[in-house]
């Protein structure tokens, strides 16, 4: 049963990326990485729902069971980075991602991590 979910109040939404989801995230999986893991409970996206997140370095898609696009997340650059430090087996901190409106092309919304988690990445 697919749960369609509401993106009314997406804007400002943060989710922990802990842990548990580096260490039970697989590198190189668009579907089982961490940051697909966070989002999906941010966003209630979970296989219970029938929907799943996928993850390139650039993007973060919402499916339905069905492959119907629920939602695209352009993802920052800074987030970006730390997708590629993971898929490329190198020393990754907990994060807390954040959403903010995009409204760019067909991307309404910016996957990001906040600021002082940023900054640590930065100062590592």
């Amino acid at each position: 049963m697919t749960t369609y979910l509401d993106f009314a109040n997406l804007d400002g939404r943060t989710q922990a990326l802990t842990a548990e989801d580096i260490a039970e995230g697989a590198v190189g999986d668009c579907t089982l990485c961490p940051v697909a893991r966070a989002l999906g409970r941010m966003l209630n996206a979970g296989e219970e729902s029938g929907n799943h997140v996928h993850i390139t370095h650039n993007t973060a898609t919402v499916y339905e069971h069905g492959g119907t696009v629920i939602v695209k997340l352009r993802i920052s650059q800074r987030l970006s980075d730390w997708i590629y430090a993971f898929d490329h087996e190198q020393e990754v901190k907990p994060i807390t991602l954040c959403v903010h409106r995009w409204n760019v092309k067909d991307v309404d919304y910016l996957l990001d991590m906040i600021d002082k988690d940023a900054q640590k990445m930065q100062a590592a």
